[in-house]
């Protein structure tokens, strides 16, 4: 019996024994895996941030070269940094490089962004009080104001355009505003190329830009950095242009439709300039205007569309057009007439092209009035209709709810912060 018990005693000795060998012999196991798997990570690691180097020197020393006029210092420069990691000479150069490599790979276009100037927008209808915000926000956020109107750049026409007088500015610098004669030609173009003068002028003086205005396309090209200028004009442009004169808007836009329909919705038809160019290149090119590469835009924009009520708008349109007469509008014109040939651009504003003929005795007085009215308020739809399809607005209503400039004012705080990107809400 004492045999039997001992024996089991063994068994049981021996199971234990197995077990606990069996254990160690896994720990074993685990720990030549742990390192064989350490040693393959290690290899590959080294492959990667051999390349990771590789990829930031070549980077980062591309400019090197341009500055040395050499491409010796990129080969030396690029073997010491990876022998650097190998030899462990200073270990911490792993978490630099990757960081920085990080940055440039997967932060290149966030660091461009931070880099562009931030501007302010402020667009939509008439009389809706625009030039009144964009001196408030100048104000208070240490900023200047440029114009965006496309006729408050010719001298001479001020009541016309509702011009924002010297007391209205109330101390804030205005640009763009008087800058050319109303016999002189003005393009978008040219107003891109000056508004970005301006800009860069305020920026490097530490002042916010705020561009104001309700040209919409204006606005629209100075933001997105669309590509007006153009060369010579072209038999195919004289030919659409010709089309036009016969046709009119309606009809070119719709052979634009016909031939690129995602061109024609993007562009509006009273925008016959942009039609004609888009008609032009397609002709051309062969290729369609929608399909080319759309352009880098400049600048950090946040855009402030101002509205409110149809109805109270047009009655705003309407008083505004009656006070126009009283302040002198027909004896601008008049004065205007004398100096500019009715042909040129500056007449084609409202309420100066409804007041030629009246001037020129082929037309009443009265009627010319009520066509100003008319006109001003399918202008005011297209406006709306241009900023809500064609940028991304921040909508306010100032008129009937004037708690809204606290939430503008916060809207302009976060922008300049970087805590909002300037996109409609």
């Amino acid at each position: 019996m004492l045999d039997r018990v001992g024996a089991e005693l063994q068994f049981s000795f021996d199971d234990e024994t197995k077990k606990a060998s069996i254990a160690a012999g896994m720990n074993r196991l685990a720990l030549v895996s742990s390192v064989l798997l350490a040693v393959g990570f290690f290899a590959v690691s080294v492959d990667l941030v051999d390349f990771i180097f590789h990829r930031f020197d070549i980077r980062l020393l591309e400019g090197d070269q341009t500055a040395c006029n050499g491409a010796g210092r990129h080969q030396s420069a690029k073997k010491k940094t990876t022998k650097k990691f190998v030899l462990h000479e200073n270990p911490s150069i792993l978490l630099n490089f990757i960081a920085r490599f990080i940055i440039l790979e997967a932060g290149d276009e966030m660091n461009k962004t931070a880099l562009k100037p931030k501007i302010i927008l402020i667009g939509g209808p008439t009389a809706v009080g625009k030039s009144a915000l964009a001196v408030k926000l100048a104000q208070q956020f240490n900023g200047e104001v440029i114009n965006g109107d496309a006729y408050q750049i010719y001298r001479g026409m001020d009541i016309g355009t509702a011009k924002v007088t010297p007391a209205e500015m109330d101390g804030v610098p205005h640009h763009l505003i008087d800058i050319i004669d109303p016999g002189t030609p003005f393009t978008a173009a040219q107003f891109q190329t000056r508004a970005g003068a301006v800009i860069q002028a305020l920026v490097a003086r530490g002042k916010l830009p705020i561009v104001v205005g309700g040209t919409g396309f204006y606005l629209n090209a100075l933001a997105k950095g669309l590509p007006l200028g153009v060369a010579a004009t072209t038999p195919a442009r004289q030919r659409w242009e010709a089309q036009l004169a016969v046709h009119g808007q309606d009809w070119l836009h719709d052979q634009l439709t016909a031939r690129d329909p995602d061109a024609a919705a993007k562009i509006p038809a009273a925008n016959s300039r942009r039609v004609v160019r888009a008609l032009e290149v397609i002709e051309q090119t062969g290729q369609l205007f929608s399909a080319q590469s759309p352009p880098t835009e400049p600048y950090q924009s946040l855009v402030i569309g101002l509205t409110t009520d149809r109805a109270l708008l047009y009655q705003r349109i309407d008083q505004r057009v009656d006070q126009m007469m009283q302040e002198g509008l027909l004896q601008e014109v008049a004065g205007l007439l004398a100096m500019v040939s009715p042909d040129a651009q500056a007449f084609k504003a409202i309420g100066y092209k409804e007041l030629v003929p009246v001037l020129q005795a082929q037309a009443p007085l009265a009627p010319a009035v009520a066509l100003i009215k008319q006109h001003s308020r399918n202008y005011a739809k297209r406006q709306l209709t241009y900023f809500r399809n064609q940028m991304p607005t921040n909508w306010f209503d100032l008129l009937q709810t004037p708690t809204a400039l606290e939430a503008i004012d916060q809207l302009v705080a976060s922008f300049i912060k970087g805590e909002q990107n300037g996109l409609a809400r």
